[in-house]
């Protein structure tokens, strides 16, 4: 609908109405703008043209072209012919000898209350003439119609008589216009106010009271821009102003409203437990379960006290209790899980650079890998004595141990001397 309005705003404002009743009103046809060389002459009667209009259309203003032969009094009718009735008369006003437009006004004071201007509807069709009570000359054509702005000619007006008391229904069936101005607005609520000026042009509001000031008036208005939810409670004053909220309740006491508070303060994660009582605040958790009571709910505790790798083995029992290893696997069986061991086939033990599993003094650090005697043992690690010919031990790795083996050889020897 506003997209409408505003399609009709443009096209108003394409007609050139301007900004008040009488200002805004516009020449909309001239029904004779040539008329024809031989005038329609007599005396107490009028001519007339047949229009027909396709919208609703104000009348403001006519003027017709008249030669009064004798001086006299004019005035303009207008015919319904749906009905034949007389729909509108002005009053009669004084003519002199001449060739001249008759000027007659339609609304006399709309904009204050008024006379409001004739008001012609969607397919209505009408006789207007111009009447004279003397004598005198009125111009029309017969070359064709004219259709501007609305209004049609139809090349079918008629003599009317007579001045005091025109005939009704009306005369038609010649093929003339009778020279007439019609001035006006478009109106397609048929309030009397022009479209252009019209705060709801498609819905009749001759009040056209708008109660919140946005330029719409309020019988088109859906919206209270004052009061936007339509609560009853003022923008200014609502704590909801784009949600109905009448009871303006507020259960956390933050300045907005609960109909539009997605959080309630007190309790910020909405588990039905209020902030000062929540060991999770910030984390829904209704049971407040705290496996390692440390006041802060297994929700939102990232460390559990008991567990502080959380891989399901309290700490007193897991053999690496800051490295999560749940199979608490120990390969070296020294009471330190391989996951933070260097033991295990995959680990370096003895720290030299080469894994368990390839190293032939896995407890002996031995980078170099030696093996004297080619047996798979790593010299660190082999208790093999060799030696060579000097009778002296060539690995130096097993040269204490050697020494300590004599050692012991001549001890022994010595007691068994001193028992003889």
């Amino acid at each position: 609908m506003r997209l409408y309005k505003l399609v009709l705003c443009s096209l108003f404002a394409a007609v050139g109405i301007s900004s008040t009743a009488h200002a805004q009103a516009t020449l909309l046809i001239d029904t004779a703008p040539q008329p024809d060389a031989a005038a329609v002459t007599g005396c107490n009667q009028g001519v007339s043209v047949h229009i027909r209009t396709s919208t609703n259309i104000a009348f403001t203003r006519l003027e017709g072209e008249i030669d009064p032969t004798a001086a006299g009094n004019a005035k303009f009718v207008i015919w319904d012919l749906s009905t034949g009735d007389i729909v509108h008369q002005t009053p009669a006003q004084a003519v002199v000898v001449g060739r001249q437009f008759v000027v007659a006004d339609l609304d006399t004071n709309a904009t204050l209350g008024g006379a409001q201007p004739f008001l012609a509807v969607p397919g209505g069709e009408y006789h207007v003439a111009l009447m004279l009570s003397g004598c005198g000359n009125w111009f029309q054509d017969t070359a064709t119609t004219e259709n501007s702005n609305g209004i049609e000619t139809r090349a079918n007006g008629g003599i009317q008589a007579t001045f005091a008391s025109p005939n009704e229904p009306p005369n038609s069936g010649l093929p003339i216009d009778a020279r007439i101005r019609i001035t006006g607005f478009l109106d397609l609520d048929g309030d009397g106010i022009s479209n252009s000026t019209d705060n709801c042009p498609v819905e009749p509001n001759f009040d056209q009271l708008d109660k919140d000031s946005d330029g719409q008036g309020d019988t088109c208005d859906n919206q209270d821009n004052r009061d936007l939810d339509n609560d009853l409670v003022f923008n200014v004053d609502d704590n909801c102003p784009f949600d109905a909220n009448a009871n303006q309740a507020d259960k956390d006491n933050d300045g907005l409203g609960d109909a539009c508070d997605p959080k309630d303060d007190r309790d910020f994660d909405g588990d039905g437990v209020f902030n000062l009582q929540d060991n999770c605040p910030f984390a829904a958790n209704a049971d407040q379960a705290d496996d390692d009571d440390d006041s802060a709910g297994d929700a939102c505790d990232d460390n559990n006290g008991n567990d502080v790798d959380d891989d399901g083995d309290p700490n007193a029992m897991d053999n690496c209790p800051f490295v999560e290893n749940p199979d608490q696997a120990d390969a070296d069986m020294d009471g330190v899980g391989d996951a933070c061991d260097g033991g295990g086939a995959g680990g370096d033990t003895d720290n030299d650079g080469v894994a368990n599993a390839e190293d032939n003094c896995p407890f002996a650090a031995n980078p170099g890998q030696t093996d004297a005697d080619g047996d798979g043992q790593g010299d660190e690690c082999d208790l093999t004595i060799i030696v060579d010919g000097s009778g002296c031990a060539t690995h130096r790795g097993n040269s204490l141990l050697f020494t300590f083996v004599l050692l012991g050889l001549a001890l022994a020897r010595r007691r068994r001397t001193a028992r003889k």
